[in-house]
């Protein structure tokens, strides 16, 4: 009888211990199918608040200098990736954000990088901030904003405020509604 309660009880908690492993791993698996679909972004690998911006100078597509030496700062850095879906699924709400906070074009700097076979995608991207921002377009793997900004994930946005980081996330739903700027009047 002995040898029964025994079997028993090993039974029991082997079974109470599988059940509680089994919770963690599906809680495990949906954080992550969550950050794989873009629902919950996973913002490790941002530069953390506070943070001075990275020396760096870069050729836009238009031919403007950007990064050190230019007069002002970004108010807003976009890094995103032509083969990266939810850069695809961000670009409407970055449009309108940029839009919404009344950024003038030269401060706010959208880096569009791309693998050798992802160069129509690219342009795509490029065209659609084209007038919105400064567009620099380089590889993903080595180009000088990204190494600048230790770009390990896309798509990266951070706003800042006299060139120090005040709010970064992966996704513009996730920063702070722009409050209204007057843009300049043309002379």
């Amino acid at each position: 009888m002995g040898l029964l309660v025994a079997v028993v009880v090993v039974l029991v908690v082997t079974a109470v211990l599988n059940l509680t492993l089994s919770v963690g791993l599906v809680r495990r698996i949906r954080r992550h199918t969550d950050v794989l679909n873009g629902l919950v972004p996973d913002d490790r690998g941002l530069l953390p608040v506070g943070t001075r911006i990275p020396e760096f100078t870069a050729v836009a597509v238009d031919g403007t200098v950007v990064g050190k030496g230019t007069s002002e700062p970004p108010e807003l850095v976009v890094i995103l990736s032509a083969d990266c879906p939810a850069c695809h699924d961000n670009l409407p709400d970055l449009v309108a954000y940029i839009g919404a906070a009344s950024h003038p074009p030269e401060r706010v700097l959208a880096v569009v990088c791309h693998a050798q076979d992802a160069v129509d995608a690219a342009t795509a991207m490029v065209e659609a901030l084209a007038g919105l921002a400064t567009v620099v377009e380089e590889p993903c793997d080595g180009g000088v904003v990204g190494r600048a900004f230790s770009v390990d994930g896309f798509p990266s946005f951070y706003v800042l405020d006299g060139g120090v980081i005040t709010a970064a996330a992966r996704a513009v739903h996730l920063l702070a509604v722009p409050r209204q700027q007057p843009r300049p009047e043309p002379q």
